[in-house]
């Protein structure tokens, strides 16, 4: 573990240099446009803008979370498919709007990530740096149903004691069977996409991997 946040440290220390010299990837990947059609393309999403942008030959289009419904990858640097939607956001007091968020898990309760801040994102490396990317960069997560974001942070009540409900004895069995800590965020995504098994035996987990990461934000 000592180990592991020396390596952070490490790779801390060097974000600013490595930030203004790497790109994001390109990537083949599907995408659905706010009109309903399909495309698949070479593209590439920039973390700190929110733009997807979209290589087709040599001319590159850029998309923005207005335009765009959802868009996926294979990760090939993490060796995971990441899946991105677009989903109306008021951050603050502000008005909602189309905001870019990676979806982890998908179902009844759907479990979504955004960077905490720009300049965060901004530093986020997808060549390189892949270290970076998934453990020192924060984000903030939510669970999101019937359009509504309900913080982690609230995940005890209003999620397990409330939105868990009708699984509550099932979870719980669960959970102690695999010695799940519910107040760590690795326990929590497990017991989501357990109930959303439950709730619907085809939902999936997108980013299958940061359930078993221990150094991922969910074993945290």
């Amino acid at each position: 573990m000592k180990s592991l946040f020396a390596v952070l440290v490490c790779v801390a220390m060097t974000a600013g240099a490595q930030a203004a010299r790497v790109r994001p990837g390109w990537y083949f990947g599907r995408m659905i446009l706010a009109d309903g059609s399909f495309l698949e393309r070479e593209i590439s999403y920039d973390l700190g803008t929110g733009l997807l942008m979209v290589r087709d030959g040599a001319v590159v289009k850029v998309y923005n979370s207005t335009q765009v419904k959802s868009f996926s990858y294979v990760d090939t640097i993490r060796g995971v498919s990441r899946r991105y939607v677009s989903l109306p956001f008021a951050a603050g007091l502000r008005r909602a709007r189309p905001v870019f968020f990676e979806q982890l898990a998908a179902g009844e309760l759907r479990l979504v990530r955004i960077p905490r801040s720009v300049r965060a994102a901004r530093a986020v490396t997808t060549e390189t740096d892949d270290i970076w990317y998934d453990y020192v960069n924060t984000y903030d997560y939510y669970v999101y149903t019937n359009g509504r974001f309900v913080p982690m942070r609230r995940f005890r009540e209003e999620v397990y004691d409330g939105l868990m409900a009708d699984y509550h004895d099932e979870l719980k069995a669960y959970a102690r069977r695999l010695g799940l800590n519910l107040n760590t965020q690795r326990g929590r995504f497990m017991v989501i996409n357990r109930y959303n098994l439950l709730k619907n035996p085809s939902s999936v987990v997108v980013n299958e991997s940061l359930q078993a990461q221990s150094g991922s934000p969910f074993a945290r």
